[in-house]
């Protein structure tokens, strides 16, 4: 009896544990709508919701990151704009980069669905012109607070405790 107990307070540490993870989105590939280059999204989560987008450029069906391209990054909830990259240099929603990577941080105010675009305007130098984007879906939840994992655990150990008392008796 008692080596059941254990196991169920053992499956219930588990499973409150796979609930302190949060459910966000992470590693996203996808090609612009005309196919021109291959985009990365890794967002990097923190406390808080903030949050570190590192997007790359890639030549389409490889890892190779393409140089040079004309782009815009925004962040839509419900599709208006919550977030919209400006190149300080320039002041443009329209971002040159040279490295074919660049990273946006942005903290997130509320939980929800929001949808990371990046727009594609041009590719190498001289920019040759497109006009192409590509979308990524990204749900933020609340995170499972860690202090009631040890909560859980008291209550479990608490359990076996008065078992084995009642086993004894």
């Amino acid at each position: 009896m008692p080596t059941k107990l254990y196991i169920i307070a053992l499956a219930a540490i588990l499973a409150a544990g796979s609930l302190a993870a949060p459910a966000f989105a992470q590693g996203m590939r996808d090609s612009t709508d005309k196919g021109t280059l291959d985009i990365t999204l890794d967002p990097e989560w923190g406390a808080d919701g903030n949050t570190k987008f590192h997007v790359r450029f890639l030549n389409p069906g490889t890892d190779e990151q393409h140089l040079h391209q004309d782009y815009g990054f925004a962040i839509l909830q419900d599709g208006q704009e919550v977030y919209r990259a400006i190149d300080t240099q320039t002041n443009s929603p329209i971002i040159h980069n040279v490295p074919g990577q660049a990273t946006f941080p942005f903290t997130f105010q509320e939980n929800g669905d929001y949808v990371v675009k990046v727009e594609l305007y041009g590719t190498g130098l001289p920019a040759l012109p497109t006009s192409e984007s590509v979308e990524f879906q990204v749900s933020v939840t609340p995170e499972f607070p860690t202090g009631a994992l040890g909560a859980v655990a008291a209550v479990m150990a608490g359990a076996i405790a008065v078992a084995r008392i009642k086993l004894k008796r």
